[in-house]
């Protein structure tokens, strides 16, 4: 009776951190065009991240996305991309803003049971996204193809 108690206590506890990659390649032909890739976490994550990205250069983040045991967890981030020319650092543009969803799942193993692009609006830009995911981590990738500078 008492080892029902103890795992009946335990079991709860038990979590499992699968890891979320945040990628962004800067693939414009201007050596002057800088992107900038800001993640902010929205729901269940307090992630704040932004990075300087020069031209042929990757920048990247990660976060951790926890799966509980016997619970579902949806966690929600908000990347906003924007542009300058590095003549003019004053002249900043909003290029594309979206947000990310993962949902964790742990029953018999932590699962990631859905990884989504949500609310995607494309400013100004040639801009693609891609996902992948397994059943333990996700990885966003977007390419910032010409960030439409001038």
């Amino acid at each position: 009776m008492i080892v029902v108690v103890i795992l009946l206590q335990a079991l709860p506890a038990l979590a499992y951190s699968n890891s979320i990659q945040f990628y962004t390649y800067n693939n414009c032909s201007s050596w002057r065009t800088k992107v900038v890739m800001e993640v902010k976490g929205i729901e269940n994550t307090d992630l704040s991240y932004a990075e300087k990205i020069s031209p042929g250069s990757i920048g990247n983040t990660s976060d951790e996305a926890t799966a509980w045991f016997l619970t579902s967890t949806t966690y929600r981030w908000k990347i906003t991309l924007y542009s300058f020319d590095v003549a003019k650092k004053e002249d900043v543009t909003k290029l594309a803003e979206f947000t990310v969803k993962c949902v964790t799942y742990f029953l018999l193993s932590p699962t990631i049971t859905e990884f989504v692009i949500e609310d995607k609006t494309i400013y100004k830009g040639d801009i693609t996204f891609e996902k992948y995911n397994g059943s333990a981590s996700g990885t966003f990738r977007v390419d910032v193809n010409d960030a439409g500078q001038d």
